[in-house]
């Protein structure tokens, strides 16, 4: 919300989201959590109405706060704004030819940049790095439809194994499948066909595919994401594998490790 003041931009919606139970155990779990904590994120609607077009036989439940982040849109405005107060040099990296680390800092050599460390936030594109050896990505690729469906009318989230989000004017976003051998940056029919018969099983409403995109995630060997400094050389720092958290946990999890770090730095 800051930075959107800040550059006078909008790209953080809060947006609740609907929770379709897939069967009676399902059921058991959300009634076995019920707690006054558990229910300020999780609860039955006050006005319990969902679109008809769903099917619903196990019940639902609602959760919020919850919403939708524009990333690529939130990317651009944080790029172009630190930018605006920091150099900022585009280019390709390697790991072993552009960084001459001293006693006291590292430099980036094409850009000349000194600094008392550096962390890489690679994501998917992450290369097996001599100073990691022990992190290992097994990248997903994950493909996503935009759909028109003129007779919904639903404007929350709805997650059924599958999540179907209202982007407005009866467009919805639809995702999203997991890939782990055909890694191209290319979507298939294949994945088309799985996410649209999916959603024919609890959505009835017809449908028209308006686009169709694919994306690899950072998926961790250890399903985990990293944040932590090289054990062979502690001025390297990584932040990685994310997987389809990224938006959800990279604003936590990047403030706690440069506080750790700077408050290491501060008492050393």
């Amino acid at each position: 919300r800051e930075l959107e003041q800040l550059t006078h931009s909008k790209f953080l919606f809060e947006q609740p989201m609907l929770r379709i139970l897939a069967n009676e155990a399902e059921q058991l779990i959300f009634q076995s959590r019920s707690s006054p904590y558990y229910n300020q994120f999780a609860h039955r609607p006050q006005t319990p109405f969902i679109d008809p077009q769903f099917l619903t036989p196990n019940g639902y439940f609602e959760m919020s706060p919850a919403g939708r982040l524009l990333t690529q849109i939130f990317c651009e405005t944080t790029k172009s704004h630190l930018g605006q107060k920091h150099p900022f040099h585009n280019s390709c990296i390697s790991w072993t030819e552009d960084f001459l680390i001293t006693h006291d800092s590292v430099i980036y050599k094409p850009a000349n940049i000194s600094a008392d460390g550096i962390i890489f936030c690679d994501g998917a594109n992450y290369q097996l790095s001599p100073f990691f050896p022990d992190f290992v990505l097994t990248p997903s690729k994950g493909e996503i439809l935009i759909l028109e469906i003129p007779d919904l009318t639903e404007t929350r989230i709805v997650h059924h194994h599958l999540w179907l989000m209202p982007l407005g004017d009866h467009l919805f976003k639809c995702g999203a499948t997991y890939e782990w051998d055909d890694l191209s940056p290319y979507p298939t029919v294949l994945a088309k066909q799985q996410l649209l018969s999916e959603l024919a099983t609890w959505m009835t409403a017809p449908v028209k595919v308006i686009d169709h995109v694919a994306a690899i995630r950072p998926t961790p060997k250890q399903f985990r994401p990293f944040a932590g400094w090289s054990t062979l050389e502690p001025k390297l720092g990584m932040i990685n594998g994310l997987g389809s958290k990224g938006a959800l946990i990279a604003p936590c999890l990047t403030e706690n490790f440069l506080k750790a770090w700077c408050d290491t730095r501060t008492n050393s």
